[in-house]
């Protein structure tokens, strides 16, 4: 795993323009070429998931008490993530894919948001359920109500 030192708030400022979809692809892209033209050789993959909800797209929270607050936006409510994924050698796209997810998440009490936050620590990602979250996390894994679209 190699980070991409892109600077995402920049890049985002530039693509804002874009639909959703197109925003996280941009993102994955530049990732992906970041990593790739610094091993020309070597086949890279990137990704980056964007969370939206209601026209609002969410940033990483960067602390517990901003974490806390996107998931209580996304309590009780329809959210969608999507995920842009780009393979890349050296400086060539060789394919790149967006899917899409919609999740309902049931109502969460600030108990069992503060104890997910403080679990999972989604400070450097963006706030949602990760899978493996929902496989262990007990009371909180019972968050979706509703999921439809690609799973992979």
């Amino acid at each position: 795993v190699a980070p991409s030192g892109v600077d995402e708030d920049a890049l985002k400022a530039t693509v804002n323009h874009l639909s959703v979809p197109e925003q996280a692809l941009a993102l994955a892209r530049a990732k992906t070429l970041s990593v790739a033209l610094g091993n020309p050789d070597a086949y890279t993959i990137g990704a980056d998931q964007m969370c939206a909800l209601d026209g609002y797209i969410f940033d990483k929270p960067g602390t517990h008490s901003k974490a806390e607050a996107q998931l209580a936006m996304l309590a009780g409510h329809t959210h969608t993530q999507h995920c842009g994924v780009v393979l890349a050698r050296g400086e060539e796209v060789l394919w790149e894919m967006h899917a899409s997810a919609t999740l309902t998440m049931r109502p969460l009490t600030a108990h069992e948001i503060r104890a997910y936050v403080a679990a999972d620590a989604p400070l450097r990602g963006a706030v949602g359920l990760p899978r493996h979250h929902l496989e262990t996390a007990g009371d909180i894994g019972a968050a979706l109500r509703a999921f439809e679209g690609q799973a992979t």
